[in-house]
């Protein structure tokens, strides 16, 4: 995905970013989503959201699931699945 990378330390347009969203030490990092979403810290579900990386899914509908693996993360994989 088409991504930018902003210093704030050499970027004028980074300063200027910041500057309006008055970004707090624990706000790093900073990412504005395509739609114009400020995600503060996100994690990696909210990264992916933001990048659209995850579907709707329709809960009614049912999605069949293949575990591959014998050991402890497939046994686990398959009990929570």
């Amino acid at each position: 995905y088409p991504n930018v990378t902003l210093d704030a330390e050499q970027d004028a347009d980074s300063v200027a970013l910041l500057e309006g969203l008055t970004p707090h030490r624990d706000d790093f990092p900073l990412v504005v989503c395509p739609n114009g979403t400020v995600l503060r810290n996100p994690d990696e579900g909210q990264l992916a959201s933001c990048l659209g990386l995850i579907p709707d899914f329709d809960p009614a509908h049912v999605y069949d699931v293949a575990i591959v693996g014998a050991g402890p993360a497939g046994l686990a994989a398959a009990v929570y699945a």
